[in-house]
């Protein structure tokens, strides 16, 4: 049965005695609805609407650069690698900040991360602005480095937001609708990719080169100032009373604890290795597109192109796949499933990677984009409930962690080995391609081993 519909800021209660008198007969779930001890609150939608402005904003500010990277490299005067670099550093950051998160989230609560991370998001914004405000003859090595530092603070702020859809969805949302939120909360993450994808291509072709790039920077800071406002004025930290059973027994909760739990847990370790795997893999391809369809002759307008359909059709079919959670709870089976799919839609990928092959190509990055994607709600929806009462920000802190490191491993070797290959003329198997087939081969057989319990929706009973 689903949790009561209130309106009113304080839960609803009653005098205890119809409670008792009714308790023998009810269910612990519907007792907790008749006693007010659980409710759902209109407020969580405009919660969610807040964190998925947060969340794209920061995903935008990571993501402005990969895609113009020749056009950055002319603006500072570096290298492709260094633009890399960009990327890198929001990977680099990931593990170290992602620590500190959990504690802010516990001891100063939800509100205080999201409104701390929306912060730093307005600090990024306004020192890549910055780096632009120098003349042509003195940009270069300083100019860049106030760019790196501006996106260090974006860095610094990511970890609050991608480890907290399951965290806000458990929260917020009662059983039958908790899927749904994580994978519509995780999934606006990979919607600011999109937008930081598409954005720089309205700002920086053209021939008066440094006054579009300071436009970029300047717009992407004005939406991260209006969303800071937002989010201050109106995101709430919790609802007066849990929305679950699962929510309201909890407990308190000891980090070193839920840290040993987790290493512990044999299907937790599965998933950090197996999708920490994948997760690097699609975070190396989305910042290196274009030198990945470079090589055989495709322009930065098609790497746009590519990019946009890789997230679009992901975002489009992780809301369906949320509403399948939702409606059947098979986490194991869907996580095996689509791990098979997304790795041969990975193979396919190198294989119609070939000048004069777009429709191929984007058909391709369409279909892995909606068959990777959706893996992020699934994992972490997949972790909450196979190491439940643990907080839900810790597991995904360490499935998303995972994802970051291998990133970097990524990013960095697959980045020198495109960097080595000449334009094609006709098809080629690089070696780069035989990494990449590899790696994928691991992570979809070893997703096979995943195995875990629905503690939490036992928990609901």
């Amino acid at each position: 049965m689903a949790s009561s519909q209130v309106d009113e800021e304080l839960p609803l209660t009653s005098d205890g005695q119809d409670y008792e008198e009714l308790a023998d007969v009810m269910s612990e779930h519907d007792a907790a609805v008749a006693d007010g001890r659980i409710a759902t609150f209109k407020a969580r939608w405009l919660t969610l609407a807040l964190f998925c402005m947060s969340t794209a904003t920061n995903a935008m500010l990571w993501i402005t650069f990969s895609p113009i990277n020749s056009v950055t490299q002319t603006f500072y005067g570096v290298s492709a690698a260094e633009v890399n670099v960009l990327s890198i550093v929001y990977l680099a950051a990931y593990v170290p900040v992602s620590l500190g998160t959990n504690f802010v989230f516990n001891r100063l609560g939800l509100r205080f991360g999201i409104v701390l991370a929306c912060a730093l998001n307005v600090l990024s914004g306004l020192v890549r602005w910055l780096s632009t405000e120098s003349n042509e003859s003195q940009r270069g090595a300083s100019a860049f480095t106030i760019l790196v530092i501006g996106q260090t603070f974006g860095a610094m702020a990511q970890p609050f937001f991608t480890n907290s859809p399951a965290k806000l969805g458990a929260v917020w949302f009662p059983a039958e609708e908790r899927d749904l939120a994580v994978a519509v909360a995780a999934l606006f993450n990979p919607i600011g990719i999109a937008v930081g994808t598409v954005l720089p291509a309205f700002y920086t072709f053209d021939n008066d080169d440094k006054v579009r790039m300071y436009d970029l920077l300047l717009m992407e800071l004005i939406i991260t100032v209006l969303v800071l406002v937002l989010v201050g004025l109106l995101f709430k930290a919790k609802p007066p009373v849990p929305p679950s059973l699962s929510e309201l027994n909890k407990g308190d909760l000891d980090v070193v604890k839920e840290m040993k739990d987790l290493v512990r847990n044999r299907n937790f370790m599965i998933l950090f290795v197996t999708f920490g795997t994948g997760l690097g893999f699609f975070n190396a391809l989305t910042t290196l597109v274009e030198q990945f369809v470079e090589k055989s002759g495709y322009t930065t307008d098609d790497a746009s192109q590519f990019s946009a359909l890789l997230v679009g059709c992901g975002i489009v079919n992780a809301i369906a796949m949320g509403i399948v959670m939702d409606k059947t709870h098979k986490y194991r089976e869907l996580l095996r499933g689509t791990f098979v799919v997304a790795g041969i839609l990975v193979v396919a990928f190198v294989l119609v990677l070939r000048p004069n092959n777009f429709v191929a190509i984007a058909f391709v990055f369409g279909m892995m984009g909606a068959a990777m994607l959706p893996l992020l709600p699934i994992a972490l929806e997949s972790a909450a409930e196979c190491t439940y009462p643990v907080s839900e920000d810790l597991s995904t802190g360490w499935l998303v962690s995972a994802g970051q490191v291998t990133g970097i491993f990524f990013i960095v070797v697959l980045g020198n080995m495109l960097e080595s290959q000449p334009v094609y003329t006709t098809y080629t198997f690089e070696p780069t391609y035989i990494v990449i087939v590899v790696c994928t081969a691991f992570f979809c057989v070893g997703a096979q081993f995943f195995n875990g319990q629905y503690l939490r929706l036992e928990a609901e009973c």
